[in-house]
């Protein structure tokens, strides 16, 4: 603990004389002059400040599309969908079920639908090399079956 005080106090004494010690002579002009360097170049542009010229541009493009939706909805609520004034347009019949759902396999279906006819989709014609495969024996297959002839003989 000795030590750290004798290091503390050759410290301040060290700090001590420097501050003794008379500037040089220029500081006051160089601190000046880069101070005046300093305002006279443009400040740097930081890296999100690039973006603001594109960020107006999205500003700019959101603008035009809520202009042009509520332009749409305004025209489409206003002209109608083909209606004369004063008349409703048509709704749609719902058909309740006098019993609730009904029951789980019913199925519903407009009464002016009509099923359509489809023919059956065509049977594929086996390919060449399927043709070939079961008319020609295997040599192994073959073999085979003539040990079996041997050994029933």
């Amino acid at each position: 603990m000795t030590e750290n005080l004798n290091t503390e106090t050759e410290a301040e004494e060290t700090l001590r004389l420097v501050a003794q010690l008379p500037p040089p002579q220029d500081l006051t002009e160089r601190v000046h002059q880069r101070l005046q360097d300093a305002q006279a170049i443009a400040p740097r542009r930081g890296f999100w400040s690039l973006w603001l010229p594109a960020q107006r541009l999205q500003y700019a493009g959101a603008a035009l599309l809520v202009l042009a939706i509520a332009g749409s909805a305004w025209t489409a609520r206003h002209t109608g969908s083909g209606t004369a004034k004063g008349q409703s347009p048509v709704q749609p019949v719902i058909q309740a079920t006098p019993q609730g759902f009904g029951p789980a396999s019913s199925e519903a279906r407009p009464s002016n639908l009509k099923p359509i006819k489809v023919p059956p989709a065509p049977k594929k014609k086996p390919s060449a090399s399927k043709v070939l495969k079961k008319r020609t024996p295997q040599p192994g297959a073959q073999a085979a079956s003539d040990s079996k002839a041997s050994a029933n003989q």
